[in-house]
């Protein structure tokens, strides 16, 4: 009888590497099935969907599943017709249902939530969180039990709602997957996987924004004020928002920023904001902005031992300041920037957040307002600009140069150009020296373009105006530069309005990672209409053969990791306290609770790249319900700024033992003669080096053991059991591409072979790192035809 959707099991996948044996000219077999056995589970993967029906022919023992979209049937067969099955033309590959590792069953277990699960009961229920992403799909039955809204944007300027924000029920409002993989790992219940695939939280309450395909201030300010909105008037009480997106820089921490401001009106509501660290490691520097923000937990992506050393960051996770030296001065190889002229590596987060609260407190404009003057209003031309990551603007940045008044210690910079729609960015640079020793009329662009930079409105705004505020020393000159970000040639005008210092003084920021959580290959909820379904084999993923479930990998993926856990933590606290902590003390008790790790691990963990470590939920759900025993009465206006739990700020210890170290990055590409030889033919096979953060010194590519390596500019040839090693000798910096190659001749024996991936070693080490995206799969027509 045909299967039913309940029965449908999960976890098929194709391996990498995986040897194929050919059923017939038509369709593989994977080796791991037994073609002389009896029933055993398998994925048939036809051409096309329509073709899945051919399987009517065979009399099989429970029928078939048809998948609705993808060209697959699940089904249980005998290893005689598994080979009649891979006789058909319409049949590309007949694969043994396996188990894989490498998914959110994994980051539950090796974050110690599945012992939170388990051992103390504890799921997440009673809490709330919201998901601000590209939506969720609201048909998704991991998802639908626990989703509570879910808000698509419309822009509220052309449409005729009375909302930013319309609650879509249980449609889709997410065109690409990301939001919906992420609310899976938040507060997936796992109902089609039998839980094997639950989140972290999976009997918490869900709400996800939808920002759409592009993320844009005005779409997460409007969040945030809705459900700041939604949680005063009792109708959303949520405790933690979970934020998979940003920009990466090193400029210093602005807390008037649109957004920034939005997050910390979210945290003074009891809300914690959790963002992602940014995918732009992994030199340092390289946070993304958000991150810096005292009242934010920023979360580092970690390899969980499948894919990567387990608990040790990934090459693509984004780093903070290096710790300064005894110079002032960030150490590091890939850091040589001064800390003279901005907060530099500063990792005192219980500082950070009083110097912000006085700030908000007694307001940026304390002090009095300084009159106005002809020079505090300019125009400049902006040049033309595209995306940034991939090309600068065209032509010179413009500059202005301003004098502030002598007691000046605060402005507010509004920027207006023609014509809208534009997104440019303001850089405010200050001089080394006081006013005092410079001439105005000497100074040349070169120059004003080494001033260091104290301030810059680099987010993406396109309304045609914004307001950048930085504080200001009135004895020094500042240089304004406009640059070209995604815009037309632009003229805007630069207002400035100053005030007098007020007293308030920061540092403002944090520069380093508050945990590390899974994020490489995580597995969660996606559909098969998802756009991102298919991308987890570029990121040591599963196929896509799953209709429920997809791995993914990036920040974005070990941020809900996290927020899943600060949601079991307000559960277990409630439990105990029977109201929720502060979301102080939430990120307190997580960042106190992490595990820095083993002497091995600890060798690459530091402030920058790890924080306080990585996440232990068990830990941190067992304090939390010890302090909740211990709560305190909110009472009528509680400050949720301040810890009802002060000690804990002295029971986070941070990571220190890998300063300096950086993760060796390597990118490259494998291209050869084809996929398809005869025996004895010769296979051409080249690898070449594109990028690297290290210099390497030797480079190897692993073969099937029966292919013969004829010739190359190899130095030596190493066989190990089935793998045959080809060993080159190198000299690489990344300074331009360098490419190894060597001749194999194809064996006599007809099957699918893996070659791969290629691997380097850097100077002063004996650890071979793989180099993505060279891995490849080759067939062979032996002499003897089955």
């Amino acid at each position: 009888m045909p299967l039913d959707r309940r029965s449908f099991v999960k976890g098929a996948g194709i391996a990498a590497g995986t040897a194929l044996v050919p059923g017939t000219a038509a369709g593989f077999v994977d080796d791991a099935i037994d073609t002389d056995g009896g029933l055993q589970e398998v994925i048939v993967i036809f051409g096309d969907n329509d073709d899945v029906d051919a399987l009517e022919a065979f009399d099989l023992a429970e029928g078939y599943y048809r998948f609705q979209v993808l060209p697959f049937a699940y089904t249980k067969a005998t290893g005689e017709q598994i080979q009649e099955m891979a006789a058909l033309d319409s049949v590309r590959y007949v694969e043994k249902n396996k188990e894989l590792s490498y998914h959110n069953d994994d980051a539950r277990e090796t974050t110690g939530v599945q012992a939170a699960h388990d051992e103390l009961l504890e799921t997440g229920a009673g809490a709330h969180t919201v998901v601000i992403d590209s939506g969720v799909d609201g048909y998704h039955l991991d998802l639908k039990p626990n989703l509570e809204n879910n808000f698509r944007y419309v822009n509220p300027l052309s449409s005729p709602e009375e909302t930013m924000w319309v609650d879509v029920g249980d449609g889709d409002s997410d065109d690409i997957g990301h939001g919906t993989h992420c609310s899976g790992t938040v507060a997936g219940t796992g109902e089609e996987s039998d839980g094997r695939f639950a989140g972290m939280a999976p009997d918490a309450d869900l709400t996800v924004y939808s920002a759409g395909l592009t993320v844009y201030i005005v779409k997460i300010a409007g969040a945030v004020d809705d459900m700041i909105a939604r949680k005063r008037s009792g109708d959303l009480d949520a405790q933690v928002v979970s934020n998979s997106y940003g920009l990466s820089n090193d400029y210093d921490f602005n807390p008037v920023s649109a957004s920034n401001l939005a997050m910390w009106k979210a945290f003074d509501s009891g809300i914690l904001p959790v963002f992602s660290a940014g995918n732009s490691g992994t030199d340092h520097g390289t946070l993304n902005y958000a991150v810096k923000a005292p009242y934010v937990l920023g979360v580092a992506a970690t390899h969980d031992g499948d894919f990567g050393p387990a608990k040790k960051p990934t090459g693509f996770s984004s780093r903070g300041r290096p710790p300064a030296d005894e110079k002032g001065e960030g150490y590091a190889s890939d850091y040589d920037r001064s800390y003279d002229a901005i907060e530099g590596a500063h990792y005192d987060r219980e500082t950070a957040l009083d110097n912000v609260r006085a700030f908000h407190r007694e307001g940026p404009k304390s002090g009095d307002k300084l009159g106005k003057r002809d020079q505090d209003e300019f125009s400049m031309l902006v040049p033309y600009g595209v995306n940034p990551a991939y090309n600068p603007q065209y032509g010179p940045s413009n500059y202005q140069v301003w004098g502030p008044h002598d007691d000046a210690g605060y402005i507010e910079s509004t920027v207006t150009w023609r014509p809208p729609g534009q997104a440019i960015t303001l850089i405010i640079h200050e001089s080394p020296k006081e006013r005092s020793a410079y001439s105005e009329d000497e100074l040349t662009d070169d120059d004003l373009e080494s001033w260091p930079v104290v301030g810059s409105g680099g987010e993406l705004v396109s309304d045609g105006e914004f307001t950048l505020a930085n504080e200001i020393d009135g004895d020094r000159l500042y240089a304004f530069e406009l640059e070209g970000e995604y815009n037309a040639l632009s003229e805007a005008t630069v207002s400035i309005a100053a005030w007098e210092d007020n007293d308030v003084e920061g540092p403002f920021g944090i520069y380093r990672n508050g945990v590390g959580a899974p994020g490489n290959a995580v597995m969660s909820t996606e559909t098969y209409s998802d756009g991102l379904k298919f991308l987890g084999p570029l990121y040591g993923g599963d196929d896509g053969a799953d209709p429920w479930y997809g791995a993914l990998s990036g920040t974005s993926m070990s941020c809900p990791v996290t927020s899943g856990i600060c949601t079991l933590v307000n559960a277990a606290y409630r439990r105990e306290a029977g109201r929720f902590p502060k979301p102080v003390d939430v990120l307190n008790i997580v960042e106190a609770t992490a595990d820095a790790g083993t002497d091995a691990e600890l060798a690459v963990h530091s402030e920058a790249n790890m924080g306080a470590g990585f996440v232990d939920a068990e830990a941190a759900v067992e304090l939390a319900r010890d302090l909740g025993t211990r709560a305190p009465s909110l009472g009528g206006s509680p400050d949720y700024t301040e810890p009802d739990h002060p000690g804990l700020w002295n029971r986070v210890e941070l990571c220190d033992r890998g300063r300096g170290e950086v993760i060796l990055d390597v990118t490259g590409r494998r291209t050869d003669d084809g996929s398809a030889f005869t025996a004895g033919q010769t296979n051409h096979v080249e690898i070449t080096l594109t990028d690297t953060n290290e210099r390497l010194v030797e480079v190897r590519d692993a073969i099937p053991s029966n292919w013969e390596v004829e010739s190359g500019n190899y130095d030596r040839v190493e066989t190990d059991g089935d793998v045959t090693y080809v060993y080159f000798d190198a000299d690489f910096d990344g300074s331009e591409e360098v490419t190894f190659d060597y001749f194999a001749e194809a064996p006599e024996e007809t099957a699918r072979y893996g070659f791969g991936p290629a691997e380097v070693r850097a100077a002063d080490t004996d650890e071979f790192v793989a180099v993505p995206n060279t891995t490849d799969t080759n067939a062979v027509a032996g002499q003897e035809q089955p």
